[in-house]
């Protein structure tokens, strides 16, 4: 047997065509390696070659010819299994223009070595997807981008979505309410069931914003207006995720009646006379309304039937409803 010290430049151990050659080390203990190759010269400020691993063909090489250097463990006795495996796969063998990527691959579930990394000539990095469940993800700590099982991408804290962008119909951003943020803990899961909220594209220029466990929405880019002709014996009666639409009175036949929703700090309802039949606004059980020094009675209202006039009534907290701007005359019920 030749040992490695005694050979020259370039020699070849063995060649051999279907068969491995084995080069066993006597290592007994974790921490001393079973084979080390090992290089010294003059240079200090470079990084020489130290091992090569070189792949040829008695063929003609073709795009995704490489070369890989697979770990191999034994799982029970007797079993050995390929658990990693890391490779350099040409993607151009076009002479003088070649390309190749590094790539990845892991054993999952009992199943061959997949690909679950790789990094692209061109200075990209692709996390391929999987075939189901939560697909590939890249974390920063606890922080994570990943692809989800509908191939959109989730911000993830831990395993959790805190947000989710979709690039289909316009772009889309869902936002999981279920999560909040503090100072103490930065995100902190608030609700078993999260509501997401959604905002779409549906035309050039227009964010569209829905509330995922209604399906109803608002803009905010752009002003959505309804018109509502609804009487006293049946009001209209808003909900939050109306809140930013401007709603008018426009084909009435006899005042138009609006119920607030109850109060949350942040609502934001807008409403326009555009019919002289007029408008009456009606705060919610326990709530007023105040425009400047003059407040309603709890559950009171305010009325307008001047065509043109306007009020935005914004609520500042659990129970009060401000106007922010108004123009007309409104009258409130004191």
């Amino acid at each position: 047997m030749t040992k490695l010290s005694e050979m020259a430049t370039g020699e070849v151990i063995g060649k051999v065509s279907d068969e491995a050659v084995d080069i066993r080390g006597g290592a007994t203990t974790s921490t001393v390696p079973a084979l080390r190759v090992a290089r010294e010269d003059s240079t200090t400020n470079t990084a020489p070659p130290v091992l090569a691993l070189r792949r040829t063909s008695s063929g003609t090489p073709a795009n995704g010819i490489g070369a890989a250097l697979d770990f191999e463990v034994e799982t029970a006795a007797g079993n050995i299994e390929v658990v990693a495996s890391l490779r350099a796969v040409t993607t151009d063998v076009t002479a003088a223009s070649e390309y190749c990527d590094l790539v990845m691959y892991l054993m999952k579930n009992g199943a061959p070595v997949a690909e679950v990394w790789r990094a692209q000539s061109y200075g990209g990095a692709v996390f391929p997807a999987a075939t189901t469940g939560n697909k590939s993800t890249l974390y920063v700590g606890i922080y994570g981008l990943r692809q989800n099982a509908t191939n959109r991408l989730d911000f993830a804290y831990g395993d959790n979505a805190i947000a989710t962008v979709q690039l289909s119909t316009g772009f889309c951003v869902s936002l999981n309410h279920g999560y909040a943020f503090s100072s103490a803990n930065p995100i902190a899961a608030t609700g078993s069931v999260p509501i997401t909220a959604q905002f779409l594209s549906p035309s050039a220029g227009v964010v569209h914003v829905t509330d995922g466990s209604t399906g109803s929405g608002k803009f905010l880019s752009s002003v959505l207006v309804e018109a509502n002709t609804a009487g006293s014996g049946a009001p209209n009666q808003l909900t939050a995720q109306e809140a930013g639409i401007f709603q008018t009175n426009e084909g009435c036949t006899a005042e138009n009646y609006q119920t607030l929703p109850s109060a949350v700090q942040g609502l934001r309802h807008s409403f326009i006379v555009q019919d002289a039949d007029g408008m009456r606004i009606t705060a919610n059980s326990g709530d007023t309304i105040r425009i400047g020094a003059s407040v309603s009675a709890a559950a009171g209202f305010v009325r307008c039937a001047t065509v043109g006039a306007w009020i935005e009534l914004v609520a500042v907290n659990a129970t009060e409803w401000f106007a922010r701007t108004d123009n007309g005359t409104w009258t409130i019920d004191a």
